[in-house]
């Protein structure tokens, strides 16, 4: 009788979510969403969107324009100490091509919503004007959610990824994961990875070797309109030559916050600590890094481009580290265009 009230759609909503039409379903939740002021509710509706998520597939495309003060993260160091003589290193900015372009393609297609299984697939290729530099990476899984409650869930999955650099596979291997979701309350949730990486080198097989990761994020809602993740991570590379493995310690920060008339703001900090397994050759000591990068973001919800959300990120990353010929900064900013469908 009065399609504007937000009871009666959450209802139907819920009855057709029971029911196994999750199109509609989410057609009305998404419409309450929008109209709803409680913020109890509000996080009632994300969690049935989440699972309604699993259930159907997902495609999301991002293309970015990108600014790059370092695109290939050369060193910012003058000089440097190789067995004891000191050496001046030649400026190459006039190499450097700072003006690119990102494509991103994450795609996620259930097999069969009884058993829970699906297909994930992502695309990542970047290219720089004027430089043979272009990288896509590609990654493809086969997995299956198994909840362990309304509120918790284990997903193991496996799968295979592969590097081309400038045209030439760099790299591929195997994946194995695992991820377990608990949602604590209404407004906090804790996620759990775990992968295994292979990595196989064609044409370098000395830089064969397997990446063991860990990343734990606790997530919260304060308000309807205030998001904040923390996560945590660690990553084991190992290699044949052990000089180029490493062990890597992280940490993340990131508020997203809703300000008014559908402008959303996020701030990310992020902190990786790498330490190197054996001596440099070259330099007779243990390489060890700091890397730090600060980033921000604003994009207007309400607005679209045919079809598409502009989104503009601006970054800085910063790496410091005890061999100066592996210091490097570099400032970024994207204009990036996001479609789900």
């Amino acid at each position: 009788i009065d399609s504007s009230l937000p009871r009666p759609r959450l209802e139907l909503a819920y009855v057709l979510f029971k029911n196994g039409d999750y199109e509609g379903s989410r057609y009305h939740f998404e419409k309450v969403l929008a109209s709803v002021k409680s913020p109890s509710v509000k996080n009632n509706i994300r969690t049935f969107l989440n699972q309604i998520r699993e259930e159907l597939p997902q495609f999301n495309l991002t293309f970015g324009i990108i600014k790059d003060s370092n695109p290939s993260q050369e060193t910012s160091s003058k000089k440097v100490m190789i067995g004891g003589f000191e050496f001046e290193l030649a400026s190459t900015d006039k190499d450097k091509s700072d003006i690119g372009y990102e494509v991103k393609l994450d795609s996620k297609i259930p097999l069969n919503n009884k058993d829970k299984t699906f297909i994930k697939a992502n695309i990542e290729h970047t290219d720089y004007s004027g430089t043979n530099n272009a990288k896509t990476y590609l990654s493809a899984s086969y997995g299956k959610h198994m909840p362990l409650s309304l509120d918790s869930s284990i997903t193991p999955k496996i799968g295979h990824h592969k590097f081309i650099y400038k045209s030439n596979s760099l790299y591929g291997g195997n994946t194995l994961g695992l991820d377990f979701f608990k949602r604590i309350d209404n407004k906090s949730s804790i996620e759990f990875g775990a992968s295994l990486l292979d990595y196989n080198y064609p044409d370098y097989s000395h830089m064969d070797g397997l990446k063991k990761s860990m990343v734990l994020q606790y997530s919260n809602n304060p308000s309807s309109n205030n998001q904040y993740k923390f996560q945590a991570s660690k990553l084991l590379s190992d290699a044949k030559d052990k000089s180029i493995a490493f062990s890597q310690t992280g940490l993340l920060i990131n508020n997203v916050r809703d300000i008014s008339n559908g402008w959303v703001v996020g701030l990310t900090g992020k902190v990786n600590n790498k330490k190197y397994q054996k001596t440099d050759p070259f330099f007779g000591v243990i390489r060890d890094d700091k890397e730090i990068t600060v980033e921000t973001s604003i994009v207007n919800t309400q607005y679209e481009m045919y079809g598409l959300s502009p989104r503009l990120v601006i970054g800085k990353t910063d790496n410091k580290s005890n061999i100066p010929l592996y210091e490097f900064d570099r400032t970024y900013s994207k204009i990036e265009f996001t479609k789900e469908f």
